[in-house]
């Protein structure tokens, strides 16, 4: 399994530590696992930890690109070794699910998330859309996923902090892609390239051109 070299590691470490430390304990559990289990879980590891670099590399070029960033090293506060990867998990599976009820803009999902038309989501609205249409999430695990979107920690999730918690979504479950197939099971129906540009469309960049999706479409080449 390719791994970055120590300096690059420390300096991602340093700016998201929540993620870092996820990503720590993520590695700690691989090592313990039966031999195929483990390079299974390494891989895992190994994609992870290369997303986060590549993440890290467009927020340093543009600060407007960190909020994916931010969301996930919330997501990951608290969370430990395998309880990261099925909250990843659940984190991607909640955005298909979004995906699925407005495919065509993800305006519409934003629309039809804030029930009572403010012009926000709030934690009540964000959790039962979460239960509706990811059946299999917990009350805890919809907690985390709220507090990790609500960036600025107003209590409620805005139009911009949705469309970051959506490509935060998009992005996060692609590395347990290659671990579910392996198992004979696919994990998600859609792929990070789809998802990203559902994302991403309409968005505007700090110079008001349409965002785009960059090196991160590539997600299943990160070994390259």
């Amino acid at each position: 399994v390719e791994r970055l070299s120590p300096k690059t590691r420390r300096g991602a470490k340093a700016a998201y530590p929540e993620l870092s430390n996820l990503e720590d304990r993520i590695y700690e559990s691989c090592v313990v696992k039966d031999l195929d289990e483990e390079m299974d879980c390494m891989d895992v590891y190994s994609n992870l930890v290369e997303a986060h670099f590549q993440a890290q590399k467009e927020c340093d070029a543009d600060s407007s690109k960190c909020a994916l960033l931010r969301v996930l090293d919330r997501l990951a506060w608290g969370t430990k070794g395998t309880d990261g990867l099925q909250l990843l998990q659940q984190l991607r599976q909640s955005v298909e699910a979004i995906y699925q009820m407005h495919q065509s803009h993800w305006v519409d999902a934003f629309e039809s998330l804030d029930t009572d038309h403010d012009g926000k989501i709030s934690e009540v609205e964000f959790r039962a859309a979460l239960r509706r249409l990811n059946p299999g999430i917990t009350e805890e695990t919809s907690g985390q996923i709220f507090r990790a979107a609500d960036l600025n920690l107003d209590g409620a999730i805005d139009a911009e902090e949705f469309a970051d918690f959506l490509k935060a979504g998009a992005i996060a479950g692609e590395p347990l892609q290659k671990l579910k197939l392996r198992g004979g099971e696919s994990a998600h129906q859609k792929s990070s390239e789809a998802l990203l540009l559902w994302a991403m469309h309409g968005n505007m960049d700090a110079d008001g051109r349409e965002e785009r999706v960059l090196p991160l479409v590539e997600l299943g080449d990160l070994h390259r």
